[in-house]
């Protein structure tokens, strides 16, 4: 089976995107890039222990997620990569202007840069309508930059999240 993945609210990609910039990377182009869904409302980032999630050399990361709960039950492993990206390629730009309204031109398509990074967690899911786990810990490359991170399925399957392969 083929494997399917998630797009997750998080990390640099939408992070370092602050609201005013996150129309320029949060875009169906980049989303093919690093091939996952577009962020949907099952799954969500809720924060981090750093403000603005500027995160420093040895400093601890723990990412805040929602997760809602659908049909899951229990403990469910699941894990996420940290793919650093960059928007230096030139002429690398998304084609068309769907979604866009700034006048300063297309939007860039993101660069992947190195190996993505994996990392394993577990959720507890109860009665509750959401799971809203801390990741903790989470290991943050050493190299400074900017990272997407992009939440694989559990190892069941496919869930009532968006998907894609």
């Amino acid at each position: 089976m083929k494997s399917k993945r998630f797009s997750l609210y998080a990390a640099s990609l939408m992070i370092a995107a602050c609201s005013c910039g996150a129309q320029t990377l949060i875009h169906e182009e980049n989303m093919a890039e690093l091939k996952c869904a577009m962020p949907n409302e099952n799954i969500k980032f809720a924060g981090s222990s750093a403000p603005g999630q500027l995160f420093f050399n040895d400093e601890p990361v723990n990412l805040k997620l929602a997760i809602k709960r659908g049909d899951r039950k229990g403990e469910v492993a699941y894990s996420f990569i940290m793919q650093e990206i960059g928007t230096r390629t030139p002429g690398k730009n998304v084609k068309s202007m769907k979604g866009w309204n700034d006048t300063s031109g297309h939007a860039p398509i993101v660069d992947l840069i190195g190996q993505p990074a994996p990392f394993d967690f577990k959720v507890s899911f109860t009665d509750a309508e959401w799971a809203t786990p801390e990741v903790q810990n989470v290991p943050l490359p050493k190299r400074f930059g900017t990272y997407a991170i992009v939440l694989l399925p559990p190892p069941e399957g496919p869930t009532s999240a968006t998907r894609c392969p």
